[in-house]
């Protein structure tokens, strides 16, 4: 018997199946922020994190993974060289393509109104590859329940460590996970303020407590509906129960680290995709609705027990820091406000937002003084222009309804509507469009 024959050979040099096994990889690395630092500035004595540039690990499996579809596309085509299907390949973009070519031209366009060209141009290229993400998702066929297993996996890993920050009060220092460390006591690190101390909330391998709130969010929908669909299985085999002890259990660690971001834009986000999953199916899962409502109902209680204080000045806001946190985002709203009326049609330039408010106010502050407007849609427009925003969120609304999963679609729009971080990070913007491409080829 040969191992290594044509057929077996000719199946591991499958481009098809490379393709998948790169979107597998791409999936469990995407929330890890191992990097190389190519540029690092400081301002005010304090890192500039919005003008740091990175060549991030999973920038080098996008290059894997765009090489590898290309290389299938090139495939296809020598196989069947007709100059008619060039031609149907052109004629046949739809509106959200067209729009998507002009946004990608107008934000590389942006790069001449920029401050800091060569930050304006990095946040060209990772948009570009970002949404160029999107469609490479959408054209590869993998199995869709692997995908969300292994981004899973990648999830409770990242709680586990949350969780492990917040219990222990302190984050380690990694440069292999591209993590600085942190405490309660030093300044610009994310605190709930209690009358007797400073509570460091949980980061996991991420920039900041909202991002890792975020990305549990919908990881955490996606493992609900994992499980719903293995629960409707009437006569389960040993590996369906395996898996749903697995989804159960993962439910349970993600849910904890999530809860212990303290995000309350993440809650928000959560709480919408949960409800219209439950509208949508709770007559066909009532029993996996259930087990699932019971397990965030005790893990709630037994939080909020253990750890009131925090809960309570988070969700009533009476300290002075969650007041200050109401008025900063009351005031980078105004801010965008005065800078999109000065930059109406141009903006500020791709990526340059800090920079610009740092020089519209004239202070010479710490770099985390200045942070980005908590709106996706103002601060689009304060970057690209009132033509950049419309086509950004132009082509999401086309994405969004292309997809028609309203449970992934309503918690993206609240997380956009509150925060920054899916359009300002690296990791934001392939999350964005990655979750965005999934989705779509999930079952009804």
């Amino acid at each position: 018997m040969k191992i290594f024959n044509q057929t077996n050979i000719s199946k591991f040099f499958n481009l098809k199946n490379i393709l998948a096994d790169i979107v597998y990889f791409l999936a469990f690395f995407l929330p890890w922020q191992s990097c190389y630092i190519a540029r690092e500035v400081f301002l005010g004595g304090a890192k500039w994190e919005y003008g740091t540039v990175c060549l991030y690990l999973t920038d080098i499996i996008l290059i894997l993974l765009f090489g590898v579809f290309l290389a299938n596309k090139i495939q296809k085509l020598k196989q069947n060289p007709s100059s008619a299907k060039l031609k149907k390949f052109f004629s046949s973009w739809n509106a959200s393509q067209k729009i998507i070519i002009a946004l990608i031209f107008w934000t590389f366009l942006s790069i001449l109104k920029a401050p800091d060209r060569q930050l304006a141009f990095y946040f060209a290229v990772n948009l570009t590859a970002a949404i160029a993400l999107f469609f490479t998702v959408q054209q590869t066929r993998f199995n869709i329940k692997k995908l969300i297993i292994i981004f899973i996996v990648s999830a409770v890993l990242q709680s586990s460590l949350g969780l492990f920050q917040f219990f222990s009060q302190n984050v380690s220092k990694s440069t292999l996970l591209g993590i600085s460390a942190k405490s309660p006591q030093n300044l610009g690190v994310s605190v709930i303020q209690a009358s007797e101390r400073r509570f460091l909330r949980a980061y996991g391998g991420l920039p900041h407590p909202n991002i890792l709130g975020g990305y549990l969010s919908l990881t955490l929908l996606l493992a609900v509906y994992l499980y719903l669909m293995a629960e409707k299985k009437e006569n389960p085999s040993l590996k369906d129960l395996l898996l749903r002890i697995f989804l159960l259990t993962s439910i349970t660690i993600i849910f904890s680290g999530f809860i212990f971001s303290f995000s309350r834009n993440a809650w928000l986000a959560f709480g919408s995709g949960f409800l219209i999953l439950l509208l949508n199916r709770f007559k066909s899962s009532r029993q996996g609705f259930l087990k699932i409502i019971f397990i965030f109902i005790a893990l709630t209680l037994i939080m909020g027990l253990k750890y009131q204080e925090p809960f309570q000045e988070r969700l009533w806001a009476r300290n002075r820091l969650e007041k200050q946190s109401f008025q900063e985002r009351a005031d980078y709203t105004k801010e965008s406000y005065y800078l999109i009326k000065k930059n109406f049609w141009t903006g500020v330039g791709a990526g340059n937002y800090t920079l610009a408010e740092r020089l519209a106010l004239g202070k010479d502050m710490p770099a985390w003084y200045f942070q980005p407007v908590h709106n996706v849609f103002l601060l689009s427009i304060t970057e690209i222009g009132i033509i950049g925003g419309v086509l950004f969120w132009g082509m999401l609304i086309l994405l969004f309804s292309l997809t028609k999963k309203f449970w992934i679609g309503a918690p993206l729009l609240i997380l956009m509507l509150f925060d920054h971080w899916l359009w300002s990070s690296h990791f934001g913007l392939l999350l964005l469009f990655f979750i965005l491409g999934v989705s779509e080829k999930l079952k009804d």
